[in-house]
Parts: structure tokens; C-alpha cells; sequence
């Protein structure tokens, strides 16, 4: 990930000594690479789920960008590996990222981690710090969590000014490390044609056990780019309060759901085969998605807009059901139609590659009453 100040992360020598184990963000079966197959790459035949669902609106006259990103990870002894894991990260529009990770399964005798951070550091700046909870920490360790916690890196950027990231971590009791250390790598080993001379750069690391052989683990997560120690301070004393920013409705294994509180925005992930039905926790207002797909919809008083993404093979008909209400489309794609039936209004992508577009994200306004 990109930070304001901080353009050049995977420049350098990032990608000659990182652990490809640990790439920022992933869910891995450690020493897979070593034992796995790595000729085999080809496409998983079993599953495939992956896109991001959007949308840009306005609220009390100033504009916003959500989102929903996500993927189902099912290896099928692809490299090796059985691991299986559903990874969202929802965007909210005050730019914070909510990341969620369930159905994370595995039973090849490996540990299985889950990358919240590696990022590369400048390695001759004492101004570079790593907080836990407030407090200064060193070398990469196991760190004891009793309830949430909280972690911060600042480090100097572009111009010398300060980049800054935040984490939150509203789980207690994990078993997780976090720290600095230094890594080293050649480039011949990512490319027969470069360089023998070993390079070491330094890293922060944030990294989640699941254990050995989990079954059906989970994380949550948020991470809050260029955000200052004291913003990150100030997020947690809201979110813990009477001011949550988001809720996390669901992180069940086929299901993914955030409530943006800030936007009034419900941002769905369904990586099952099969219906699901949503409550909004401010509206009260009943949802159905009834396939896989990715779903946002935002609520102004009567007025609704709905995204919709075939996650899939990006060329199904998905169809989002309002319950007991009836309404109208005011706007949006032409392929989207609304229709009002017994139970409520469907809001249904009728041609989901018009144009030719495919894993688009398809809108509708709705006006209901």
C-alpha cells in the first residue's frame, strides 16, 4: 500500500528481500513455497471469487468513495497447499480500510499466518518509530494482547516529511508478533539475469498466527493510512464509544458485511452460492443478495443507491430484493431494472455485460415509498 508521503515502498531493494511468504496483506501456509509445487499455476478449477464494487456519492455537500474489495482463496493442493480463506477490505469513506478474513482452514501440518503488514523502512532514519499500544517497540517478537490493540509506524517520506500508517486490531488474546527487522535478498533470486551481491533492507512487521492445521479462523482489522498516533488514538476512543465510524455485521465463513456509519452505507461480500439477507442497523430496512456477488447500498432517508458486482464469471444476473416497500428507479445503468412485487421492490442487473463490460459494477436510484 501506497502512502501519501511515501510513493517509493516497493522500489529499492523491496522486491529482491522481501519475504514472498509474507507479502503485506496475504494469507499463507509458511514454507509452502519451498515445498510446494511451483510449476503449477494454473487457474483454481474448484472456485472463483474476486472483485471490487464501488460507488461515489455525496453527503452534506461534500463527496465520497467507497468500496468493497474481496476474493475466495481455495488453493486444492495448488502449490502444495489446502489452504482455504474468504479476505475482504472495505473502504470507508474516511479513507480507513476494514479488512476481514474467515474459512481459514488448512491441513497440511503448516502454520498459517496472515500478513497485516510488512513494509519496507529507510534503514538510516533514527526518526523511524514502531508503536504498540503507545509504547515503543524493537526487534520483530511475539507481542502479549489482552484486549484491542493498536499499532503505528512513522518513518520519513517524500521531502522529509513523516509517513505515517495505523492499525487497529479490536480482537483480544491473538497470537501475534510485530516489529522490525532487517531482511536480505539477491536479485538473482528473483531473476536469473540479476545481481549475486546480497542487499538487506528493514522492515515493520505485523504478522497473525493461526495456528497449525486452523480451522474455520478469522481476523478483523482496520488500517488507517496517513494517520497520526493521536488520530489513530482518537479513531479507537470513537469507535469503542458512542461514534463508531463502521460495524462488522458479518465475518462468517461465506459472508462479509460492513455498515459505514459515517455514509450510512451497507457493503456486502456473499461468497456463498445462495441467498442472504442483510438488516440495516440504522434503517431497519431488509435486503436479500441472492447469488454471490458484491453489493453496496447507500441510504438517504427514502432514497437508495444500489451497486451490484457478479463476482463470479462476471456475466450473471444478480438481483438485490428491498423488502417491504415498494419503489421506483430514478436514475442509473440501463441494463439495471426495478420492479416492485408482493414483498418488496427487486433491483436486478438484467444484462450484466452490456457494452461488453464485463465485472462491472452496475447502479440503480431507487426512490421508495
Amino acid at each position: 500500500m501506497y502512502l501519501k508521503n511515501d510513493y517509493s515502498q516497493f522500489d529499492g531493494g523491496f522486491f529482491a528481500t522481501v519475504d514472498y511468504e509474507r507479502l503485506p496483506g496475504i494469507t499463507m501456509e509458511q514454507d509452502s513455497l519451498i515445498a510446494g509445487d511451483l510449476e503449477n499455476t494454473k487457474p483454481n478449477p474448484r472456485h472463483l471469487w474476486a472483485a471490487t464494487s464501488s460507488y461515489a456519492g455525496i453527503k452534506k455537500d461534500a463527496s465520497f468513495q467507497i468500496g468493497a474489495t474481496g476474493f475466495l482463496l481455495d488453493m486444492d493442493g495448488r502449490m502444495g497447499m489446502t489452504l482455504t480463506a474468504n479476505k475482504s477490505w472495505f473502504y470507508l469513506c474516511t479513507g480507513k480500510i476494514v479488512a476481514l478474513g474467515s474459512n481459514i482452514s488448512s491441513i497440511n501440518g503448516r502454520q498459517v499466518d496472515t500478513v497485516i503488514e510488512n513494509r519496507r523502512l529507510p534503514s538510516d532514519d533514527d526518526s523511524t518509530s514502531f508503536t504498540v499500544n503507545g509504547s515503543a517497540i524493537g526487534a520483530f517478537a511475539p507481542v502479549s494482547i489482552a484486549d484491542s490493540s493498536t499499532a503505528h509506524l512513522s518513518y520519513k517520506g517524500i521531502n522529509g516529511d513523516a509517513a505515517q500508517v495505523g492499525f487497529y486490531i479490536p480482537q483480544a488474546g491473538l497470537d501475534i508478533s510485530m516489529g522490525m527487522q532487517n531482511q536480505s535478498g539477491r536479485w538473482s533470486d528473483t531473476n536469473i539475469s540479476g545481481s549475486k551481491e546480497w542487499i538487506t533492507e528493514l522492515y515493520g512487521q505485523i504478522i497473525l498466527h493461526h495456528g497449525v492445521n486452523p480451522i474455520n479462523a478469522s481476523y478483523e482489522y482496520v488500517i488507517l493510512p496517513n494517520c497520526s498516533e493521536v488520530q489513530l488514538q482518537e479513531f479507537v476512543c470513537e469507535q469503542e464509544g458512542s461514534g463508531p465510524h463502521y460495524k462488522v455485521m458479518y465475518n462468517e465463513p461465506s459472508l462479509h458485511v460492513v455498515y459505514d456509519f459515517v455514509c450510512d452505507a451497507i457493503m456486502i461480500n456473499n461468497f456463498g452460492n445462495g441467498p442472504v439477507t442483510i438488516t440495516s442497523p440504522t434503517s431497519g430496512r431488509v435486503y436479500t443478495v441472492d447469488k454471490a456477488a458484491s453489493v453496496i447500498i447507500h441510504e438517504k432517508d427514502t432514497i437508495i443507491d444500489v451497486c451490484i458486482l457478479d463476482t463470479t464469471t462476471g456475466d450473471k444476473s444478480i438481483a438485490v430484493t428491498v423488502h417491504g416497500v415498494n419503489g421506483e428507479k430514478i436514475i442509473g445503468d440501463v441494463n439495471v431494472d426495478a420492479a416492485n412485487i408482493s414483498t418488496g421492490v427487486v433491483v436486478c442487473v438484467v444484462d450484466p455485460v452490456y457494452l461488453g463490460k464485463w465485472y462491472n459494477t452496475w447502479h440503480a436510484r431507487l426512490r421508495l415509498y
